[in-house]
């Protein structure tokens, strides 16, 4: 089924239909329907991770060329903590166009250590969107694994140009200054990170670490933010926690 004018473009790009592939005269694999887009993007928001991968798994043989199945197949793996390299391999094969394609590719990358590859991707990625502050802090993210703390630096401070509010690049800005010896520094960075997100445990946690190291706090003032992660942490649990791991009696 062709796609309308107005409707999202099977394609995986993200824009409408007639801003995208209309009127393209080159061939294109077969593509799913507009309603099967819709419902693959609901489960994709709605965080279904799993009914996503069996959705895609079962629509992969019959579209077996779709970038789009193969990105959503990565997507789904990854947030399951499956292995979804070469789902995301295959969807940037099939969308050498697509920037969210290649940022995906190189999370996953840079998460097993393959981090030249992940540099490239990310590369690739900023060449379709320059602008693109996701694919700027993913850089960082390789560059920081690589021990290159000034560039990784330099890509997460890109990517909060492009979007100030931006907490994760924030907290990791302030993880290479903690690197790079720069305490102070460091510590305003989680602070503007909390400003954005005030239940950021990450960048709370990262703050406590680094004011170990401030002579210029009181011990009444770290106490405060320990007790203030404290806090954090005891708002995000929904339930007493119950069941354990171990033998009662081993």
């Amino acid at each position: 089924m062709k796609p309308g004018r107005n409707d999202p473009c099977s394609c995986g790009s993200g824009k409408k239909y007639k801003s995208c592939c209309l009127g393209k005269s080159e061939f294109r694999p077969p593509e799913p329907s507009p309603a099967e887009y819709n419902q693959l993007i609901a489960l994709s928001n709605a965080g279904h991770h799993e009914a996503l991968e069996n959705r895609v798994r079962n629509l992969i043989g019959q579209f077996p060329n779709s970038g789009f199945i193969w990105k959503l197949l990565g997507e789904s793996l990854y947030m399951q903590g499956k292995d979804a390299l070469p789902a995301l391999q295959k969807a940037t094969l099939l969308l050498p166009g697509d920037a969210d394609a290649f940022n995906n590719l190189a999370v996953v990358l840079t998460d097993t250590e393959r981090l030249a590859e992940a540099v490239a991707s990310c590369r690739r990625a900023l060449e379709i969107q320059p602008n693109d502050a996701r694919a700027h802090n993913n850089l960082g993210n390789a560059l920081k694994k690589l021990g290159y703390y000034n560039d990784a630096a330099a890509s997460y401070r890109r990517a909060l140009k492009i979007k100030p509010d931006y907490a994760k690049a924030q907290n990791n800005l302030g993880a290479v200054q903690q690197e790079l010896g720069q305490s102070d520094n460091a510590a305003a960075s989680y602070r503007r990170a909390l400003e954005i997100k005030p239940d950021y445990i990450e960048a709370q946690n990262n703050l406590l670490f680094t004011l170990n190291y401030a002579a210029s706090h009181t011990p009444a003032h770290y106490l405060e933010q320990a007790r203030q992660y404290g806090r954090i942490v005891a708002g995000k649990v929904s339930t007493r926690f119950s069941a354990w791991q171990c033998a009662a009696h081993p």
